[in-house]
């Protein structure tokens, strides 16, 4: 059996061979990276059937992953300098000016790049919960997030925990109240309450980080000034948004209910 390599754990070892360029004995063609000695390199020069066998198995993931990085524009495809060797299979990459830059820049920060495929993956998973609302803007941010748009990644993260938000309170009072509600005066603010108010400290201590990116990501850097953001806030970002959806679909029960026991539900 050979191994199956999924689009993320492909992504995880191109960055990991963008950072060394290392082929190992074989040719690199002029490239930065040719996948198909790369992908033996990570079999440890096995038999050519072995080899042969996972080249196909593993071709379309790694060419996605490789795509998906031109698409960043970390990589592009061709020779690193004019004349050199190169192949007519097209797969061969070399790193880009911009993809040098981010690899200095990720190699000072402990913060790892991961490949966010599966962040969306559990993001949609709340989709028939939390509504299309909250899927559009969770699923941009992830697509922010793949093109560098770190900010906007940010914001729509926010904009994603307020459709949360908004989810659990038609819920509770039901869509023409609650609608009503958000769009007045501080209506955010409001539902907000409505939601968290009478829960208990445990829950509003797990939940805080998620209304955190309410807070900062839905207003203040989405209107104000230069904001600084990293690719590490914005990868922070889906993952809080990720957790704060897991945990209000796990008290639905508690934070939708008309009364106010939530309390006494938590214990």
């Amino acid at each position: 059996m050979t191994p199956e390599i999924s689009q993320a754990e492909a992504h995880a070892l191109l960055v990991q061979w963008m950072r060394t360029k290392d082929h190992g004995m074989a040719s690199d063609y002029g490239y930065d990276l040719y996948l198909p000695n790369l992908m033996n390199k990570h079999l440890q020069s096995p038999p050519q059937g072995v080899l042969d066998l996972y080249r196909r198995q593993n071709t379309p993931a790694f060419a996605a992953a490789a795509w998906d990085l031109c698409r960043k524009g970390l990589l592009r495809p061709g020779v690193h300098t004019f004349g050199g060797q190169g192949t007519d299979d097209g797969y061969g990459y070399s790193v880009t000016p911009m993809g040098e830059a981010w690899l200095a820049e990720s190699a000072k920060d402990p913060f790892v790049a991961t490949e966010p495929t599966q962040l969306a993956n559990m993001l949609a998973e709340h989709r028939a919960r939390f509504g299309e609302g909250f899927h559009e803007r969770a699923q941009e941010a992830v697509k922010d997030y793949r093109s560098n748009a770190f900010l906007s990644c940010c914001a729509m993260c926010g904009a994603a925990a307020e459709s949360i938000l908004l989810a659990v309170a038609i819920e509770k009072k039901g869509r023409d109240a609650a609608l009503k509600e958000y769009r007045a005066g501080s209506g955010r603010g409001r539902i907000q309450t409505a939601v968290f108010g009478q829960a208990t400290e445990g829950i509003r201590a797990e939940a805080e980080p998620g209304l955190a990116l309410l807070k900062y990501w839905r207003d203040d850097a989405s209107h104000g000034g230069p904001s600084g953001v990293t690719e590490a806030s914005a990868f922070m970002a889906i993952l809080v948004l990720v957790r704060f959806a897991a945990l209000v679909n796990g008290w639905w029960n508690v934070l939708s209910s008309t009364g106010a026991p939530a309390r006494q539900s938590e214990e």
